[in-house]
């Protein structure tokens, strides 16, 4: 009988025990507000975050800065390191052609009148005569031609809205200057070549000293232009040698119809 009485004292004691008494024997984390077991990153204010994005926009900001100050940097030192290499390229340029054109068209003149006529007289005043017209009308056309990409280039510039920096714009005269005294150059070279030698080697020591001109204009030529060497070499000699063969014909068939 104790066992039995002694089982069921829970129950009578809870069942007598008053509402606020039950209350208080509950467990408090049955009790606790969901609040409360709620964890804190949950509760946090949405506006907290808010704080990093105006703290990486200054620092957008400031390298957007940066880099349009070193772009600008960039842009006014460029072109004082190339101060003078657009003119200096120009006139390297008027020289090489100039040359050519002082070779290619004297040792024709010459090597025609040659072919037509054994005379030394005729032949250096044929070569003289070319020379000098050559060389004129060379530097003319230098001039024309530079103006003209002078012209342009100003346009450009004022379009751009900005002003020519020193050495920037290429200069008319000293491309002229330059082919007019390449062109003299080049033309010595088979001039002399045919007044010097005996009559004998006049057209072969013009027609070797015309080639190896050709072929260091040539050379040079690509070099600057920055293409094969030795394809322009040989195209420029090939070109040279069937020219003068051909003008040198010519003018034998042509001095023997006259004569």
């Amino acid at each position: 009988m104790q066992a039995v009485a002694t089982a069921g004292a829970p129950q009578t004691v809870a069942g007598t025990l008053p509402a606020e008494n039950v209350t208080a024997l509950a467990p408090q984390s049955a009790l606790a507000p969901q609040s409360a077991l709620a964890p804190q990153s949950a509760l946090a204010p949405e506006s907290a975050p808010a704080s990093a994005p105006e703290t990486a926009a200054p620092q957008v900001t400031d390298a957007a800065s940066q880099a349009a100050d070193v772009a600008s940097q960039a842009a006014a030192s460029a072109p004082e390191t190339l101060d003078g290499a657009h003119e200096k390229m120009n006139r390297l340029r008027a020289g090489v052609l100039g040359a050519n054109d002082g070779i290619v068209s004297t040792a024709a003149v010459v090597l025609g009148v040659a072919g037509a006529s054994s005379s030394p007289q005729a032949i250096i005043i044929a070569g003289m005569a070319s020379l000098v017209g050559g060389a004129i009308s060379m530097a003319l056309g230098e001039y024309v031609s530079v103006a003209a990409q002078l012209d342009s280039e100003k346009a450009a510039l004022r379009r751009l809205g900005r002003e020519p920096h020193p050495g920037e714009l290429v200069s008319p005269m000293g491309a002229a200057i330059a082919s007019f005294l390449s062109f003299v150059v080049g033309a010595l070279i088979p001039l002399l070549a045919v007044a010097l030698p005996p009559v004998a080697w006049r057209v072969p020591a013009a027609f070797i000293a015309t080639l190896i001109a050709l072929a260091i204009t040539g050379y040079v030529s690509a070099r600057i232009g920055d293409a094969d060497p030795k394809r322009a070499t040989l195209r420029v000699v090939i070109g040279g040698f069937l020219g003068l063969g051909a003008t040198f014909l010519i003018g034998h068939l042509f001095g023997m119809i006259v004569s």
